[in-house]
């Protein structure tokens, strides 16, 4: 019984980690998205450029940490790839 409540507890602290980092890659890309769509409005290329070179490999990071996340949450969750 005490290994079932353990597992519960994880699975909801894994949870939540992973809506943490689903809404920080949301909020990320839509700041770049709206920085870029700025740049557009003023004709700035470089502005443009910029919000992609600054905040893509903060992204990125986020993206692959995230994937590997919900792989384990999966696993813990006693998702099964057949299923």
């Amino acid at each position: 019984m005490l290994g079932s409540t353990r597992r519960a507890s994880l699975s909801r602290l894994m949870v939540a980690v992973f809506v943490a980092l689903l809404s920080a890659m949301l909020i990320l890309a839509g700041i770049i998205v709206g920085l870029q769509s700025f740049g557009f409005l003023i004709q700035n290329s470089v502005w443009i450029t910029q919000a992609a070179e600054i905040l893509n490999p903060i992204l990125f990071t986020l993206s692959g940490i995230f994937g590997i996340w919900t792989l384990l949450l999966a696993y813990v969750s006693g998702w099964k790839s057949a299923d």
